[in-house]
């Protein structure tokens, strides 16, 4: 199911580090999905480094930060129903790759 960045430093509860760094101007806090893709496409066409769609889920005990990697794959399966907390983010490739180095050789 797609590819997770596990912040270095961090553990299970990855919800309050994504909150703290889009408070900071670090990354994009989105509304949803449609926000989502509206700012990467702007993004596409605007901007000469690579960008990507983050959904932090809340299970029970630990938060998992999916990627939207292939884009249009992993939206589309974000798109349905969930009554887990889910939190959407834009956040560019290099601040990804600075929080979870594993992610240099799995995202172009």
């Amino acid at each position: 199911m797609g590819i997770y960045c596990n912040p270095q430093n961090v553990g299970d509860l990855k919800q309050a580090f994504f909150r703290l760094a889009s408070e900071n101007g670090q990354i994009i806090k989105v509304r949803g999905i449609t926000d989502m893709k509206g700012f990467l496409e702007k993004f596409d066409t605007s901007r000469t480094e690579k960008y990507y769609g983050v959904c932090v889920v809340s299970n029970a005990g630990f938060d998992a930060a999916g990627i939207a990697y292939p884009r249009d794959e992993e939206l589309a399966r974000w798109n349905v129903p969930d009554n887990r907390p889910q939190f959407f983010y834009v956040c560019s490739r290099a601040w990804l790759v600075q929080q979870d180095p594993s992610l240099e050789e799995l995202l172009p």
